[in-house]
């Protein structure tokens, strides 16, 4: 990664994966938001023809571990069920990122030899190093991984995984070995983001943020930091990727909803605002920009993306089939675009004064979030 600009908070650059051009900071859209984009009606592929780096979530039980340990018949159905899932991410630079389940307990030589062969095998262009949240001793997975890329003479880039403050300690460590951080921020574990900051944010090396929130707990799921999470050090971001059996669980109990139901879960969903950073349900947005539902509130007024452009609260909601594909193609279109201009504020060092205008990113990013917006 090439550094070549920062100021008081943010930072932004470049990286450059086999020949590509990625720049930062960046949101990194997940296979699912792909599809998402492809099943709106109001995103025609041009609209995200710049994004150039895809990420493929992948959840691992202990039983599936133990399933293609022996890199059998088992295995071959996994990788080719990966390989088949990684390719519908339409970008040069792919990534495979491991997520665990809880039944996980330690991942040995053995199996952490195994997910880095089958990241070679779906075509990853940076190979991570697994890592699961309460793994005792990730300095000698690291060391492992290594091994592997030494005796594999595989050429592409290492990133280390961290889950705790710890974690970013032993990769620290190792920088002159691995080439980039991956940490996980689905917990809102700030002490692992201070570490970041303190740490690693100093150095030129890439750092991505996996599993960010959508709506952050510690905002009362009102808001979110989005692209801010630059200020702690942050490059590249992605979205939390559910189980895949939540997904099926959610498409099956949707198949047997009434449309009224239907209707009523679309009001439920959220709305990334761009312009405070807040996240808030389509039915209270209504009920506070239009209390006495006379007037059909258009998304234009916040975002200029596709689908904003094209539609209302009214319209997105009332059309109850699409509500979900088209609020996520809008998160994902804004947050690339919030990605560009953060990216010209650090370049002419008003980052600060940028992130002070957003309300919600404000005070998630304060080191004391004693008075979040309520």
């Amino acid at each position: 990664m090439i550094v070549e600009n920062s100021d008081v908070f943010g930072r932004q650059g470049d990286l450059e994966i086999e020949n590509k051009k990625i720049s930062t900071p960046n949101y990194l859209p997940t296979r699912n938001e792909f599809l998402n984009l492809q099943d709106s009606s109001f995103v025609e592929k041009k609209d995200y023809k710049d994004v150039n780096f895809g990420v493929y979530g992948h959840w691992l039980s202990n039983d599936t571990i133990k399933r293609i340990s022996d890199k059998g018949k088992a295995y071959k159905s996994v990788k080719n069920y990966i390989i088949e899932r990684i390719q519908l991410i339409d970008t040069p630079v792919k990534m495979l990122h491991f997520e665990f389940k809880s039944d996980v307990s330690r991942l040995n030589a053995q199996t952490m030899k195994l997910l880095l062969d089958l990241q070679v095998s779906a075509g990853a262009n940076v190979i991570e190093i697994p890592n699961i949240k309460e793994q005792s001793n990730y300095k000698k997975s690291i060391e492992k991984a290594l091994e592997w890329k030494k005796a594999n003479l595989n050429s592409q880039p290492l990133m280390g995984i961290a889950y705790t403050s710890q974690d970013v300690k032993i990769i620290k460590s190792k920088l002159n070995a691995i080439d980039a951080i991956g940490v996980h921020v689905h917990s809102e574990d700030y002490t692992t983001l201070y570490e970041i900051e303190e740490t690693i944010r100093p150095l030129n090396v890439w750092t991505h943020a996996f599993s960010a929130p959508r709506s952050y707990k510690s905002a009362n799921y009102k808001g979110t930091m989005g692209v801010f999470l630059s200020k702690f050090g942050i490059d590249t971001y992605s979205s939390y990727v559910a189980p895949s059996e939540v997904a099926r669980n959610f498409s099956y109990s949707n198949e047997n909803k009434t449309d009224e139901e239907k209707l009523d879960d679309a009001k439920y969903g959220k709305y990334f605002n761009p312009v405070d950073y807040s996240t808030t349900k389509y039915d209270v947005m209504n009920k506070t920009l239009n209390p006495n539902n006379t007037e059909d509130v258009k998304l234009s007024k916040f975002c200029s993306c596709p689908i904003c452009s094209h539609n209302s609260i009214q319209s997105i909601v009332s059309n109850f089939n699409t509500t979900f594909a088209n609020t996520r193609s809008h998160e994902v279109l804004a947050n690339i675009n919030e990605s560009s201009i953060i990216k010209k504020k650090i370049k002419n060092n008003e980052f600060d004064k940028y992130l002070s205008s957003k309300k919600f990113a404000f005070e998630l990013t304060r080191r004391s979030q004693s008075k979040l917006p309520s």
